[in-house]
């Protein structure tokens, strides 16, 4: 159950990717410390904002600006990409 909060927790992700290609990653310290804070947001708050991911905030505003755009489409345009339920998983 999620407990009261005051701030969205904030989790620097970074330690992940520098050692994604690691075979031995998980018992990184740094990656073990991400982990637990994943872990302990997800249980106290249920979400979290994600920081250090390498993403540029050139392509985050232009995705933003996209996804706004698609849901200013009227109704039925939306629909025709409509997805089947169970739609990427078999």
């Amino acid at each position: 159950m999620a407990t009261d909060f005051k701030s969205l927790p904030v989790i620097d992700i970074s330690p992940l990717l520098l050692k994604c290609d690691d075979p031995d990653m998980a018992e990184d310290p740094g990656v073990i410390q991400v982990v637990k804070q994943l872990d302990r947001a997800c249980r106290d708050a249920g979400f979290f904002y994600v920081i250090g991911h390498g993403i540029s905030e050139d392509l985050i505003k232009k995705v933003r600006e996209i996804t706004r755009e698609f849901f200013m489409l009227p109704y039925d345009e939306k629909l025709k990409i409509k997805m089947t339920p169970a739609a990427g998983y078999s």
